[in-house]
């Protein structure tokens, strides 16, 4: 059920030189999925506006986090981003359907950029879970400079044998993967029986759907969010 409540800033954190991280607390803790989305509130030329940003963080907690990048001319993402700490904000949530099914099989992750935002705790509670199942992230960016949890997702893969970490670089060349992720995933996953959550730009998200579905996966299978 969708709570409308305040928010406390807690702390701005850059992320990369596009990218933070903004830290919120609530008086109470609001139940939510890993996945759902949040609305914040504010107020631009008189008028209400809202605008949708996925948790990045596992519920359970007073503290909610939202990966936001800062878009030229965007008037949310850099209104946010002048917040300071105690200040206070309106939001609303949570929603969305875009959540983790019970792990059966293999889990294939694709992101680009900061919808590795709803991914992010997706693949926590999976881990806590106790999977034994393979769990694949390919993250989609520009440069190595914009790999957003990398040191995060590096340690987990570490401490997990089973969860394999990709960035995909489309912009820089180096040692890793390159291209796009719906272009790399088979070059890795050679187990095509798993179920796939997809998050990021329209365009990589249609594309990583059809991807899947020429491969006969069934669409049941195929669990998506995207945004222009």
């Amino acid at each position: 059920m969708a709570i409308r409540t305040t928010a406390e800033v807690v702390e701005i954190r850059d992320e990369t030189a596009s990218v933070y991280t903004l830290i919120v607390k609530t008086r109470e803790i609001i139940p939510f999925e890993a996945g759902q989305f949040f609305f914040i509130h504010m107020e631009r030329d008189g008028q209400k506006k809202a605008k949708a940003y996925s948790v990045a963080n596992t519920p359970g907690s007073t503290t909610l986090e939202f990966c936001i990048k800062r878009v030229e001319g965007g008037y949310a993402s850099n209104k946010l981003y002048t917040l300071k700490k105690g200040e206070v904000i309106d939001i609303n949530g949570p929603y969305g359907f875009f959540v983790v099914k019970e792990v059966k099989r293999p889990v294939v992750f694709l992101a680009t950029g900061t919808g590795i935002a709803a991914l992010r705790p997706m693949i926590h509670t999976i881990f806590a879970q106790g999977t034994k199942h393979d769990v694949w992230l390919f993250l989609g960016v520009r440069t190595q400079e914009d790999i957003l949890y990398k040191k995060e997702f590096e340690q987990m893969a570490q401490k997990n044998v089973n969860f394999h970490f990709i960035p995909v670089l489309s912009k820089e060349k180096w040692s890793g993967a390159q291209g796009h992720v719906q272009q790399v995933v088979w070059n890795y996953v050679k187990d095509q029986d798993a179920d796939y959550y997809i998050c990021g730009l329209f365009t990589m998200v249609d594309e990583a759907r059809q991807m899947l579905m020429m491969a006969g996966i069934d669409k049941e299978r195929i669990h998506f969010e995207r945004y222009t």
